[in-house]
């Protein structure tokens, strides 16, 4: 039914995750506008095909941002596409994060509105900080991670631990029973890169699901487009070489897109669980400086 039918206007939401064939065929349902929404920044279509291929990455791996060039920073100076609008403002996280986030990934472009720094917040304190951005670093407890049989995904134990320990800790404290500012419980949330590491955590926190239920620990590809109170992004990797897939070469890489997606889910804190040691020893120099 929806093949054959026609709009004034389609407005197409997250088009960075859509092919773009798919792109094409929902802009030709439009008679009179096409406006498309998104973050170039963020996560692109998964696509499970030999990427080397030249057609592959022209036509199904490229969303519109990267096949109009409105991804080079030059372009968006210099020559900006008249059809381009840059959205500067987010109302979403608070300010401490938003300040990563921008630093890291947007050249220092992204700014907090008034609104999420009139924002008030009925939850406590992560530990003896008032920061709202925390890192966990595990280099001093001899970390291992590893994959199942010998391949496929990471896992880590003592990261899932910790994981758990700062569930319970936030529940003896109260968190859970405090309101956000839109007046419903507060909500946490985990991301990790790695689907062995989602499953483990998952499991682990079987016992306390009405406080974290299944489906509020996930992958950053499950977590696009969502956001919780409270994040708590598990890094995992702990070996001397860390996978490309989360070793980030830029902010711009799928690695970086990755983690752009999993740190700024965050609306009120923001934790990172993190072996420092394995990135300083094999990390690129973006995820060193990050």
């Amino acid at each position: 039914r929806l093949l054959t039918k026609q709009w004034d206007v389609v407005l197409v939401d997250e088009v960075s995750m859509l092919l773009l064939p798919m792109t094409y065929f929902v802009a030709g349902k439009a008679t009179k506008r096409v406006i498309l929404v998104g973050d170039f920044l963020q996560l692109p279509a998964i696509i499970s095909s030999d990427q080397e291929n030249k057609h592959v990455a022209e036509w199904v791996k490229a969303d519109p941002f990267r096949k109009w060039h409105v991804t080079d920073p030059k372009v968006r100076q210099d020559n900006p596409p008249s059809v381009f609008v840059g959205l500067r403002e987010q109302n979403r996280m608070h300010d401490q994060i938003c300040q990563l986030i921008s630093q890291s990934f947007y050249k220092r472009w992204l700014i907090t509105g008034a609104r999420a720094k009139g924002r008030t917040f009925d939850g406590p304190s992560i530990g003896k900080t008032s920061k709202r951005v925390l890192w966990i670093d595990t280099s001093e407890l001899d970390v291992w991670s590893s994959k199942r049989y010998g391949k496929g995904s990471l896992f880590n134990i003592t990261h899932a631990a910790l994981v758990g320990e700062i569930v319970d800790t936030l529940a003896a404290k109260g968190y859970f029973q405090g309101k956000n500012a839109d007046n419903k419980d507060n909500t946490l949330g985990v991301v990790t890169p790695y689907a062995a590491q989602q499953e483990l955590i998952s499991t682990l926190l079987e016992p306390v699901k009405h406080y974290v239920p299944v489906d509020y620990v996930g992958t950053a590809h499950k977590f696009q487009g969502d956001e919780k109170d409270t994040i708590i992004v598990d890094m995992v990797e702990a070996s001397s070489k860390p996978s490309r897939f989360i070793n980030a070469e830029s902010y711009d890489d799928d690695a970086g897109r990755l983690l752009n997606v999993g740190l700024s889910r965050a609306k009120e804190f923001l934790i990172v669980i993190v072996n420092k040691q394995a990135f300083d020893l094999g990390g690129s120099r973006f995820m060193q400086q990050l």
